[in-house]
C-alpha cells in the first residue's frame, strides 16, 4: 500500500472515455495532447530491479544471489504486485538484467507476461557480468498506444557512463504536440563523485533538448538521483533546466520518502556504501502540476527458503523500493535556442 498517499486520487482518471487511448494522445481528436483536453494525467514511476551483484570489498561477505533467477522470479513476481495496484503509464528501470542464451530469463519478458503486458520497451546495454553471463540494461516501458521515437539520428548519443559505474540513457516519447524527453539516469554509488556529474547531466539534457527541438516543460529526469543538502551542483541543474523535484510537499514524514532504507532487508545486506534516504527521485519541470507522488513497490513477503540460503527474512521486489509521481504535463511555452 502507499502508507498515506490515495490511491482514489491516482485512479480516478481511468473511470473515462480515454481508457483505451492514452494521456499522450487526443481522447477523440488528435489536435491536442489530452493531458489538457481531458485533463488526464500520466503516472510515472522508477524502479532499480537490482543485479544481484556486489562489489568486492574486502571482509564483506556477500550472499551468493548473483545469477540466481528463482530468486529474482520471486522478486518480480513482487515487482508485478505493485504493477497492477499502481498501474503505471511510464516507467523508468535501472539494472534491467537477461541471461544470454536463456530467453525465459529476461526480466523484460517475465514483466511483460504480467501488468506490462501492453508496454513499448526501449533498452540501452551497459554492461555484461560475467561470472553469470548476463546482460546489464537501462531500460524505458511505456504503455501503449505510446511509442518511441523511431527517427533517433545515428550521429546523435545517447548515452553516456558517469564515473566507474553510473549512467544517463536519453529516450524520445512521441506525443501529438511536442515529444517528452525521458532522461534515465544512475549516478555513480561513490558519493564523492556524484556532484561533478550534475553538472555534465545538466549539460547533456540542454544539448540534447536543443538539437531534438525539447521544450523544457517536456523533459522528465527519473533514476538513482541521491542528492545531499549543500548539493550546490544538483541545485545548479535543477535552476538551468526550470526542474523541480515531485517529492516536493509529499514528504513531510521523512521516513516515508526513504527508498533506501534498512526496513528492506535486501537493501541491509547488499548496500555497503550506499547512504540511507530518499535517492531515488523523478523530476519534471517547476510548472508541471504534481498531483500525487510517493514511494512504491514497499510490499515483501516471508520465505524459509531465502533465510536459509541467504539469511534473508523476507523477498523484497528490489534492493531499493520505487518512486511514482502522477502529473499533468504543460504545454510548451517556447524552444531552447
Amino acid at each position: 500500500m502507499f502508507e498515506g498517499w490515495s490511491i482514489m486520487g491516482l485512479f480516478g482518471r481511468r473511470i473515462s472515455t480515454c481508457l483505451v487511448v492514452g494521456s499522450f494522445y487526443g481522447c477523440v481528436s488528435n489536435s491536442a495532447d489530452s493531458e489538457y483536453l481531458s485533463g488526464q494525467p500520466t503516472i510515472f514511476a522508477t524502479l532499480d530491479l537490482f543485479d544481484q551483484s556486489h562489489e568486492n570489498v574486502e571482509g564483506v561477505k556477500y550472499p551468493a544471489w548473483q545469477g540466481d533467477w528463482a530468486f529474482r522470479r520471486e522478486r518480480l513476481e513482487i515487482v508485478d504486485r505493485g504493477f497492477r495496484t499502481l498501474r503505471p503509464d511510464v516507467v523508468f528501470f535501472q539494472n534491467v538484467l537477461s541471461r544470454m542464451g536463456s530467453p525465459s530469463e529476461s526480466d523484460e519478458l517475465i514483466l511483460s507476461a504480467g501488468a506490462l503486458n501492453r508496454f513499448n520497451w526501449k533498452d540501452f546495454k551497459i554492461g555484461f557480468i560475467e561470472q553469470s553471463g548476463e546482460n546489464r540494461e537501462m531500460a524505458i516501458a511505456a504503455s501503449r498506444p505510446r511509442d518511441f521515437t523511431k527517427n533517433w539520428p545515428d550521429n546523435t548519443k545517447n548515452q553516456w557512463q558517469l564515473g566507474q559505474d553510473g549512467y544517463v540513457t536519453f529516450s524520445e516519447l512521441d506525443s501529438v504536440e511536442s515529444p517528452v524527453l525521458l532522461v534515465n539516469v544512475v549516478m555513480p554509488k561513490t558519493q564523492n563523485q556524484v556532484n561533478l556529474w550534475y553538472s555534465f547531466l545538466k549539460d547533456r539534457i540542454l544539448e540534447l533538448s536543443k538539437v531534438r527541438h525539447i521544450c523544457p516543460e517536456r523533459v522528465v529526469v527519473a533514476g538513482y538521483l541521491p542528492y545531499e543538502g549543500d548539493s550546490k551542483r544538483f541545485d545548479d541543474m535543477l535552476n538551468s533546466l526550470n526542474l523541480k523535484d515531485t517529492a516536493v510537499g509529499f514528504c513531510q514524514n521523512a521516513e516515508k520518502c526513504k527508498t533506501a532504507s534498512e526496513q528492506n532487508d535486501i537493501f541491509k545486506i547488499s548496500s555497503q556504501k550506499m547512504s540511507l534516504g530518499q535517492m531515488d527521485r523523478i523530476l519534471v519541470h517547476k510548472d508541471t502540476e504534481v498531483i500525487n507522488a510517493g514511494m512504491h513497490f514497499l510490499e515483501s513477503k516471508e520465505n524459509s527458503r531465502y533465510k536459509a540460503l541467504y539469511d534473508l527474512p523476507k523477498v523484497w521486489g528490489s534492493s531499493r523500493f520505487g518512486w511514482f509521481a502522477s502529473v499533468k504535463l504543460r504545454h510548451c511555452q517556447r524552444l531552447r535556442h
